[in-house]
């Protein structure tokens, strides 16, 4: 089965420069993870005169696969500095021979990790191995977890230490700033898990979800419920404060990090299903009755948008439209989709055969920027009517990929960019030659997601590299676009602080009443009374959209 070579890996004996050890990976395409070509450390073999002859050894394990079966991306070999028979092999966890490869050890276990840590953890794939100064006892182990120090390599039982206080290479997904409460922040992490930030340095006891974090959310209107994913739409919906939770993982689909919106006011999951083999195209994963005592209930919805390519990019304008964008730029418009969904092109053949990788609005739906996350493309789309016109947004920008960007909650002419070399922004995306500007002291690294508290402004971004960053976003009043309003509805107070009434003569009794932020999302659900004080209990400080089936109006909650 493992007949197509991969990667080597050679060391050889700083002790004895004729003695030289090799691991081969090979590849599979019968068997696969992720749909994907399986590549396991398959050969060690080793060489007595400097690679002129060699012979064939065990492997550690037992010879089981699973030793290093992502071989494409973890394999190590290296040599005791002062004993040519002594190896130490890495994959998925780290191994030791001493007598030249016929017998393995394994010293190593990197499910520590999710018990807070052990003399025996060191966090799973390991890329390098390096002694210092010579030293058989002194084994730095460089991981998908940072940097791991063994000062006792050289004893049947080793204790490991992680090395990683103040070094930043963690290589986040996904961002989600809590609206609601305390300031808290939720990331999606390569090989990492979910991490859950409430202010003190991260620790392995704040993974709220393990493996590969991907996209993750908190609820707009109940303080504690946060949703986050790992692959194949795996799903942990927590509430933080009871401590109820559903873990959601029998309808596996989408992509190996599928993007997801979340509906606030009826807890629904609208989640991207296509995924790159071409399975459930033009299908999105639907999930209801969250913590509901584990019954949950999911559906597979076929949107009908004819798509050539799996969907790439997802987003909620309201509880009953929404967007979705694909791997070769096609932009998609589905209404009613509670019950019979239309689906509807609406980007016009303008964007380019790009990635849309992020789609945001603004004006309940009216203003929708999208990226692209391709180089020699034209990345940044904006449209002021809905998607009936589109206008390029790129300006001044490097051919770079942008992989995510954010309106201003207080003003939607500025809007800010995850990019290749950190974070752009611009304070008047309305003008015909946009002017973007890098962001003064942000690294040169690649940020993959942005997100923004609106009562305060604090924004984040996932670095792919280099952790997270925060920052708060100065409003700029000079350019500012006012949110669409309508004389056939009077809101007051406004500003409110604790509740507000509605005068008007084109409601009807029962009729609803959303209550969106600034981002398009929904935060609460009112139905229509005359005279009624409607209830702002729990919403934070902020500028936000009321809307009925006909009208619509802005509140300032203070």
């Amino acid at each position: 089965d493992y007949n197509i070579p991969g990667r080597v890996k050679i060391a050889a004996a700083p002790s004895n420069p004729d003695k030289i050890y090799a691991v081969f990976a090979a590849k599979s395409l019968n068997q696969t993870i992720e749909g994907f070509p399986q590549t396991i450390g398959k050969y060690i073999v080793s060489s007595n005169d400097a690679g002129l002859n060699w012979n064939m050894n065990t492997i550690p394990d037992g010879g089981n696969k699973n030793w290093a079966y992502l071989a494409w991306h973890a394999l190590s070999i290296t040599v005791d500095p002062n004993d040519e028979n002594t190896v130490y092999a890495g994959g998925l966890d780290l191994y030791k021979t001493t007598d030249g490869g016929a017998i393995w050890q394994k010293l190593s276990d990197w499910t520590g990790m999710y018990f807070g840590g052990s003399d025996e953890y060191v966090h799973a794939d390991i890329h390098h191995l390096e002694f210092i100064n010579q030293y058989s006892s002194d084994l730095l182990i460089s991981t998908d977890g940072g940097v791991f120090y063994s000062q006792n390599i050289d004893q049947n039982i080793p204790v490991f230490e992680k090395r990683n206080h103040h070094l930043s290479t963690l290589q986040f997904y996904s961002c989600a700033i809590k609206q609601l409460g305390n300031e808290e922040i939720l990331g999606g992490l390569q090989d990492n898990g979910s991490l859950l930030y409430t202010g003190s340095d991260l620790t392995e006891n704040d993974m709220v979800m393990g493996g590969d974090g991907a996209f993750c959310a908190f609820d707009t209107n109940e303080d504690g419920l946060l949703i986050t994913t790992t692959y194949d739409n795996s799903f942990l919906v927590w509430n933080t404060n009871s401590g109820d939770y559903d873990y959601i993982s029998d309808y596996p689909s989408g992509l190996f990090t599928s993007t997801f919106d979340y509906d606030s006011v009826n807890n629904t999951i609208w989640a991207i299903a296509s995924d790159l083999h071409g399975n459930r195209n033009n299908e999105l994963l639907r999930l209801d009755n969250l913590l509901q005592n584990n019954n949950y209930t999911g559906s597979f919805i076929n949107i009908g948008s004819n798509a050539n390519s799996f969907f790439s990019a997802i987003r909620l304008i309201d509880e009953n439209t929404l967007l979705v964008g694909t791997a070769d730029g096609k932009l998609y418009r589905s209404t009613n989709i509670r019950n019979t969904i239309t689906t509807t092109e609406i980007d016009g053949n303008n964007f380019p055969a790009g990635f849309i990788s992020c789609i945001q609005t603004t004006q309940n739906g009216q203003k929708i920027l999208v990226i692209i996350s391709n180089y020699g493309v034209q990345s940044v789309w904006l449209s002021n009517d809905g998607g009936q016109t589109w206008q390029n947004k790129e300006g001044n920008l490097p051919d770079m990929p942008i992989r995510w960007g954010i309106f201003h909650p207080q003003n939607d002419n500025q809007v800010m960019l995850a990019t290749e070399t950190g974070v752009w922004t611009t304070d008047d995306i309305s003008s015909t030659n946009v002017n973007w500007l890098p962001e003064s002291g942000f690294p040169n690294v690649r940020v993959d997601m942005l997100d923004i508290r609106t009562d305060n402004n604090k924004v984040v971004a996932a670095t792919h590299g280099r952790g997270l960053f925060t920052a708060t976003w100065n409003v700029q009043t000079n350019n500012l676009d006012h949110f669409v309003q309508t004389n056939h509805m009077k809101i007051y107070p406004n500003p409110a602080t604790d509740y507000f009434k509605i005068d008007t003569k084109n409601i009807k009794y029962g009729e609803t009443i959303l209550l969106y932020d600034t981002k398009g999302r929904p935060v609460r659900k009112y139905f229509y009374e005359k005279n009624k004080e409607y209830n702002l209990k729990g919403i934070k400080k902020g500028v936000y959209l009321i809307k009925t089936k006909n009208t619509s109006q802005k509140l300032i909650i203070r």
